[in-house]
């Protein structure tokens, strides 16, 4: 085997042409994170209208299958990212401290603000915090229950989060011990997302909650970058039907139905529409407008901070006093611009200047990207 060549029989060179320099090459998969994040938003805000505004609007369940589209890009994006690091002297650790850099610090200062805001904010911000244990689980990335239920977060999107950290621990295991990804992740995640199907009776509730059938969409990511080159090899009016038929499958029916059959509806609508984005690089990718490649930049900021906003947006558009559609309009479209506004100005002042600092801060020039 060369020293070019994968345990798994991939080429660093086919993986290091994609996204591993600081401007993303896959600039459609950047789109394709704005998308998510505000899908996201969108669900919130349905709610917000409904909860707050009292608005008779039913609430946009679909705009939560963006997370599975930010976990099949994460799959995506940590396989090619990582590829040089195989043959780095501590990959494990390298790859864990450029993820710790880029998720940690965003996430505590919003979490910090969350606390703050509980203790000290409008009433709509005070609520439990629970335990002691609660909140430094929720800091720590890690799960927690209490009275037979599993908690959400301080944030509470940082639910999300809990699954990717966990997700970057296995993949860096995987990297310390120099695997094939497709011989111990893959099979790992389909293993304890199969679990979830199985009797659970006795199991923890916080085991129960890292048994979740989402899983697949990170397994599903690592097997599209371990394809990207027979990807960009296909025909691109293939590629545009399976785009259609991803997004058809992830916005199209009841998001309730699709809730229950999440892993094989969205999350194989997440991996056709990631799958089709980078088929399509080629030819669509040097189009993008700047403005969508910074919203691509800036969503894991708009993904943290509409958390916070959203709520506070909604009492002060409930005393507006209206409810009608028109006002149903205007509130959404608010909360939606509102939250890429914010989330964008979170990015340029805080995000991007402490990945910066982090940045010049390294002694090596392999960059984390994601």
């Amino acid at each position: 085997m060369s020293t070019s060549e994968q345990p798994n029989g991939w080429h660093v060179e086919d993986l290091q042409k994609g996204p591993t320099a600081s401007r993303p090459t896959f600039r459609l998969i950047q789109v394709l994170r704005a998308c998510a994040a505000m899908m996201v938003v969108g669900f919130h805000s349905t709610a917000v209208v409904r909860n707050l505004v009292h608005a008779p609007i039913g609430i946009w369940g679909n705009g939560s299958g963006g997370v599975d589209i930010f976990f099949v890009i994460s799959g995506f994006v940590m396989t090619l990212s990582s590829a040089p690091l195989r043959h780095a002297s501590h990959p494990a650790r390298t790859f864990l401290a450029r993820r710790l850099e880029r998720l940690v610090p965003l996430y505590w200062i919003a979490s910090a603000v969350t606390i703050v805001l509980a203790l000290y904010g409008p009433a709509i911000s005070r609520g439990p915090l629970g335990t002691a244990w609660h909140v430094a689980a929720s800091f720590l990335f890690l799960a927690s229950s209490t009275h037979g239920k599993v908690n959400d977060p301080v944030l509470f999107v940082g639910w999300s989060l809990n699954f990717e950290m966990a997700f970057y621990f296995l993949f860096a295991v995987a990297l310390a011990f120099r695997a094939s990804l497709l011989k111990t992740v893959v099979p790992i995640l389909l293993v304890v997302a199969a679990m979830s199907y199985l009797p659970q009776r006795g199991m923890p509730l916080v085991v129960k909650f890292y048994e979740d059938p989402m899983l697949l969409d990170f397994a599903g990511g690592i097997l599209l970058a371990l394809s990207v080159t027979h990807l960009r090899r296909m025909r691109w009016p293939f590629s545009v039907l399976l785009l259609v038929a991803g997004w058809t499958l992830l916005l199209g029916g009841s998001w309730m139905i699709h809730w229950y059959w999440r892993p094989e509806l969205w999350g194989a609508a997440g991996m056709a529409i990631v799958a089709a984005a980078v088929a399509l690089e080629g030819r669509w990718g040097a189009r993008t407008p700047r403005w969508l490649q910074e919203l691509g930049d800036a969503s894991y900021s708009i993904y943290l901070v509409h958390a916070i906003i959203l709520p506070h947006l909604g009492v002060l558009l409930a005393k507006w006093g209206r409810n009608d559609g028109t006002a149903v309009a205007v509130c959404i479209a608010t909360l939606l611009v509102a939250s890429a506004v914010c989330g964008v100005l979170v990015y340029r002042l805080v995000e991007r200047p402490i990945m910066g600092w982090f940045k010049g801060k390294r002694k090596t020039a392999v960059p984390a990207n994601a």
